[in-house]
Parts: C-alpha cells; sequence; structure tokens
C-alpha cells in the first residue's frame, strides 16, 4: 500500500474501440479486452508485460456531452475517510465511494480547484 500513489490511468470515451486502435498503433499498446458479462467490454493497454491503462466506455455511466478524458486514480488507505478529508479542504464529491468487486472501493472527487480525480482503495489481494 502506498498511500497518495498514482496507481491507475484510464481514457474515458464513447469510441473505446477507436481509441484502443489509436493507441497501439502511437503507442504500440498491445490490447487486452475483458468481457463483462452484460456490461460494455473493459479495455487493457499493455506494453510489453506491463499494464500501461485502461480505456472505459463511457456509455456505461455518462451521457454522450461527456467528452473524453483521461481519469487519474490515487490509490489510498481508507477511501471512505478520504471522502471526508476531501470535503474538509475544500473539494467536492463527484461519485461517492462504491466497491469494485476484485478491485476495490473507489470514489471520484474534485480537488480545491476543480480538477477532477479518483481514489481506490484496493482489495487487500491487489494491494501493492
Amino acid at each position: 500500500m502506498a498511500h497518495g500513489k498514482i496507481m491507475w490511468t484510464e481514457l474515458n470515451t464513447h469510441k473505446p474501440a477507436d481509441a484502443a486502435a489509436f493507441y497501439e498503433r502511437t503507442l504500440g499498446w498491445r490490447i487486452e479486452t475483458i468481457e463483462r458479462g452484460p456490461l460494455p467490454p473493459y479495455r487493457v493497454g499493455w506494453v510489453g508485460e506491463e499494464m500501461a491503462a485502461g480505456i472505459f466506455d463511457l456509455s456505461e455511466i455518462g451521457p454522450v456531452e461527456v467528452p473524453a478524458h483521461w481519469m487519474t486514480y490515487f490509490e489510498v488507505s481508507d477511501c471512505d475517510a478520504m471522502v471526508a478529508d476531501v470535503k474538509a479542504a475544500g473539494g467536492t464529491v463527484v461519485r461517492e465511494p462504491f466497491d469494485v468487486p476484485q478491485v476495490g472501493r473507489f470514489a471520484i472527487l474534485n480537488d480545491a480547484v476543480g480538477a477532477v480525480y479518483g481514489v481506490l482503495q484496493p482489495e487487500p489481494e491487489t494491494a501493492e
């Protein structure tokens, strides 16, 4: 566990297949597509044997007016405590804490100057 470290970055887009093709061509990523049942597939870009980033289909959560954007996630030791700290420090909550099975507990936040970012409290078996 490294509280405060950048843990993951993810492209959020309404055109994940096009984005995957773009990063395959321009960065040489190998794209792995993870099927998720009724949800749209999740794509992971790989550089050699290391995961580089994810590609998330915005159609799951956002209207078409939400533009494509990169999202950075910071590792935290306690997601709910972090949300309380962010509120006390002048930030705001975009999405309250939620759990993703086999990954961890997330929240989406705005810092005190309005920048959007995510925090992730990984499940014990996914923590470094």
